[in-house]
This record gives structure tokens, C-alpha cells and sequence, in this order.
């Protein structure tokens, strides 16, 4: 699952949720989010039934994270691009705090 296909996922569990009082914990709901995004959804259907089936890749997933310091939800990694070949990526962890946070986007600003 790319980014933009978490971003999309997210969205659309958010709207169901909210703006449909749907429960986006409900199977029936999951399902209904996959086939909006185009996934297939038997494959879906087999996670929801036997949620070992990508035990594996989310475990490695989580490692990947953990190497890399990243042990908290959310986690903000952002890029700068300064050129074709030239980008400064910040990495903040979602439990920092507001002045934290406020230094990092006026470093960024500044650059």
C-alpha cells in the first residue's frame, strides 16, 4: 500500500465514520472502503478473516520503522526538495511538543 493509498484510505474511513455513521471497525464497512479504492477485495476479505495472512509484512514494517527511531503514531517526516538532487527531510514525532514543532516550521520557512 502506497502513501497515497493510506492518505485515500484514511479519507474515506473518515468519511463513512463521520459524515455516514458508519463503523469503520465493521468488515461490511472495510469492504465497501476497498472496493471504492479499487482494491481487491477478496484479498481483503481474507485479511479481515485471518488477519496472520500479513502478519509478516506489517511485522516487517514495524521493525523497518523501529530501526529508524520511529516507534510513535503519528510520525511527521518532512522534505524540503531544494533542487533535483538537494532535499533536507525533518523527521518529528507526533508527541513532541508545540514549540517543538514551531521550530521546525521556521527552520523550514527560513530555508
Amino acid at each position: 500500500m502506497s502513501l497515497n493509498d493510506s492518505e485515500r484510505l484514511a479519507d474515506l474511513l473518515a468519511h463513512l465514520h463521520f459524515e455516514k455513521r458508519k463503523c469503520v471497525a465493521d468488515h461490511d464497512t472495510l469492504l465497501e472502503a476497498a472496493a471504492k479504492l479499487g482494491w481487491d477485495t477478496t484479498k481483503v476479505k481474507n485479511v479481515l478473516r485471518d488477519p496472520s495472512v500479513c502478519r509478516e509484512a506489517v511485522l516487517g514494517e514495524m521493525q523497518r520503522l523501529q530501526r529508524r527511531g520511529i516507534s510513535s503514531i503519528p510520525y511527521f517526516s518532512i522534505t524540503l526538495e531544494r533542487g533535483e538532487r538537494d532535499a533536507k527531510t525533518i523527521e518529528i514525532h507526533g508527541a513532541a511538543g508545540e514549540a517543538e514543532f514551531l521550530n521546525v516550521l521556521r527552520d523550514l520557512a527560513q530555508e
